[in-house]
């Protein structure tokens, strides 16, 4: 199961960034102290001009810019509205000023860290309200496991095989679906004609036994 993926014992809890007394642990750490991952940084009002960037919002893409905010890949986090949702960002891209965004301090591999964060998802008291938003203390100090990097790479490729599975089996439903749609209309306007020794394998099998 995909819990399995995320469960101990592997690697040590630390924050995005921040201090912290000390490291809750799956396994004896490695260090006393925290290894910090990432600055969370405050996403921007988008520019007028249009072009061809992603700007990210807390709903995910929703318009295009002319040029990134972020070059380098990173994960965009809903702070307000559909607060502590995450958006991947591989390329470069405009995180909007509804979103924080995470600028690495260390290597780490995004695949492996977005997948934990849909898994367990930031959320807290912003998700009680009646207008929900995230604040930045919270994510900062929000623990995340840290395997050794091999680890993040090999959960990560596991991960991927499962989406490109998932995403294949979507087109060829969105294909079955759109030849059935053709063949219906084909059918119902006249265009198409069902062979008449197949029309009397129907009649027969639908009749059956009395």
């Amino acid at each position: 199961p995909l819990s399995a993926l995320f469960s101990p014992p592997f690697g040590r809890v630390a924050p995005f960034s921040g201090k912290m007394e000390q490291v809750s642990v799956f396994c004896p750490p490695l260090r006393e102290t925290p290894m910090e991952v990432a600055h969370v940084r405050y996403g921007k009002s988008k520019p007028n001009r249009t072009g061809s960037i992603p700007v990210i919002g807390s709903g995910g893409v929703y318009s295009w810019t002319y040029e990134p905010l972020v070059k380098f890949p990173t994960l965009v986090i809903g702070r307000k509205g559909t607060a502590g949702q995450v958006w991947l960002a591989e390329n470069p891209s405009w995180p909007s000023d509804t979103t924080f965004y995470l600028e690495w301090k260390r290597v780490i591999n995004i695949r492996f860290l977005h997948a934990y964060l849909l898994f367990s998802p930031l959320s807290g008291d912003h998700a009680k309200t009646t207008l929900p938003s995230l604040q930045r203390p919270y994510v900062e100090k929000f623990p995340i496991p840290l395997p050794p990097l091999h680890e993040q790479e090999r959960i990560a490729e596991i991960l991927k095989a499962v989406d490109d599975k998932i995403e294949a089996e979507r087109k060829r439903a969105e294909a079955l679906e759109k030849v059935f749609k053709t063949l219906l209309n084909d059918l119902m306007t006249a265009k198409r004609r069902i062979p008449k020794e197949l029309v009397g394998k129907l009649a027969h099998n639908m009749e059956g036994p009395v």
